[in-house]
């Protein structure tokens, strides 16, 4: 198979590179070709999956951490997280030339531990924990320079990611309410508070953010522009959603903490007929079921994968 990487490649050739089994296989991520493997000495490697040549290695300095966490490739970036050996050292964050590993900006962001931070566009959102308070700070840098644009602190918690739309982002907060703001400026363009509670990101989509609830549940369309609600579904009883809304194409499906899978129709605004009810998992061990390409992927707690196309019937 053209895109699967050989490891004998790597052992017996004249490469120096490290052995497989040396490398932290679960954070690996492969993007256009190229395989990045972070290994357990703290350093990460850039692999062609057709020839399995090491193509560069990348360590921060001057102190290796322990382990670096999975990279993430936005465009002609790779952008890599760490911590100190010491859990009182604060998180560092470097983004890396893509084709030659070099860093990209003088030296790594370090903050406090972020609760989440994402990429979009040429800014990078981060939101970090707030020292001695508990309230978190909210930042946004240059992704190109690593400069620090504009930052503030927050009156609550946030669950989730940041999710980016156009000229602004959204966040979802613990207390049942969503909030959006200026990517530019970091301005509050609205508040509004959609539900009891809220367990994860909102999403966008066009004109509307959609978010799932916790209490009660149901899928919630709201205008992007002001903030108001557009349209929701019918709450349901011990329907309370964990995950964000998965679009494919004219449909949004969530699972919700008793394991059913449940789709809406975007254009009929209503609950597609048919459930899944055995996708029961814990999402500190097995995490948040993910998509790619219209299918559902999730591990349950007994250690299955399922593969579920998500194609307005189940």
């Amino acid at each position: 198979m053209g895109n699967t990487l050989r490891p004998r490649n790597i052992r017996s050739g004249t490469d120096t590179g490290p052995r497989v089994d040396r490398c932290a296989a679960a954070q690996a991520v492969c993007d256009r070709g190229t395989l990045y493997v972070p290994d357990i000495q703290g350093a990460l490697h850039a692999y062609d999956t057709d020839s399995g040549r090491r193509l560069w290695s990348w360590r921060p300095e001057p102190t290796a951490p322990s382990l670096l966490q999975a990279p993430r490739i936005v465009d002609d970036s790779v952008f890599v997280t760490w911590t100190g050996p010491s859990s009182s050292q604060p998180w560092a964050l470097q983004a890396l030339h893509a084709d030659t590993g070099r860093p990209r900006w003088p030296g790594p962001l370090r903050l406090l531990p972020p609760e989440h931070w994402m990429i979009s566009d040429d800014k990078l959102f981060a939101i970090s924990s707030g020292a001695g308070t508990g309230a978190p700070w909210l930042a946004t840098y240059d992704a190109y320079s690593g400069t620090l644009l504009w930052q503030k602190q927050l009156s609550d918690r946030v669950v989730g990611k940041p999710m980016a739309s156009e000229k602004s982002f959204h966040l979802a907060h613990p207390d049942g309410h969503v909030s959006s703001w200026d990517a530019l400026t970091g301005e509050n363009r609205w508040t509004v508070r959609v539900a009891k509670s809220l367990r994860t990101h909102p999403v966008a989509m066009g004109e509307h953010v959609l978010i799932t609830s916790w209490d009660p549940g149901r899928l919630i369309a709201l205008d992007n522009a002001q903030g108001t609600i557009a349209w929701q579904g019918t709450p349901r009883r011990a329907a309370a959603l964990m995950t964000p809304a998965y679009l494919t194409g004219s449909s949004a499906w969530a699972v919700s903490r008793a394991g059913v899978l449940q789709g809406w129709g975007l254009d009929t605004r209503r609950r597609l007929p048919g459930e899944r009810e055995d996708l029961l998992w814990n999402p500190v061990e097995q995490g948040i079921p993910q998509v790619w390409d219209g299918v559902l992927y999730v591990v349950t707690g007994n250690g299955n994968l399922q593969a579920i196309r998500l194609d307005g019937t189940i």
